[in-house]
């Protein structure tokens, strides 16, 4: 039980940090766009019972068709982190597979396609993190954009958008 409380305070302490940058929480140019995920084992499919949670942040610029993501996340032993594409709602094509080297884990993109740039607009990407426990998925995220001024995911979680088989 103790692990359990200590990880959610590092996890609160986590998304405070995160939630409370002011670069997230202010769109500097109408040029970029923020997307977010919440990682849960609940939005895995089919579902689980881990304990891990993560949060993922996208900032996209529509001038240079590029995006930077970063990943945090706790209480998962790492094997894999990748970005999918979404079919039918749920995890789709690989995109992209991701650097797991450090924490957070931090990936950009220069050369988006306009296929790509279109579905990371209709909200089409999602996160996958693997484990050994969970090697087809322990956590799993959807990206969804927040609305600029909104102070919120735009689903009035508080910037905490995403989940994912919504």
């Amino acid at each position: 039980m103790k692990r359990f409380f200590r990880t959610l305070v590092i996890f609160v302490i986590l998304l405070g940090m995160v939630s409370c940058n002011n670069n997230d929480d202010v769109i500097l140019s109408t040029s970029e766009e923020v997307y977010y995920a919440t990682l849960t084992g609940q939005n895995q499919v089919p579902a689980n019972n881990s304990k891990a949670l993560g949060r993922a942040i996208l900032k996209y610029n529509n001038d240079t068709k590029s995006f930077v993501v970063t990943i945090y996340y706790t209480d998962i032993n790492l094997t894999g982190a990748s970005i999918h594409r979404l079919s039918d709602g749920l995890t789709g094509s690989l995109l992209y597979d991701l650097s797991i080297d450090a924490i957070p884990i931090v990936f950009s993109r220069t050369d988006l396609s306009s296929f790509e740039e279109v579905d990371l607009k209709r909200e089409q990407f999602c996160i996958v993190m693997t484990s050994v426990e969970y090697p087809n998925g322990e956590i799993w995220g959807r990206f969804t954009r927040k609305v600029s001024g909104s102070g919120s995911g735009g689903d009035g979680s508080g910037g905490i958008a995403g989940g994912g088989n919504e």
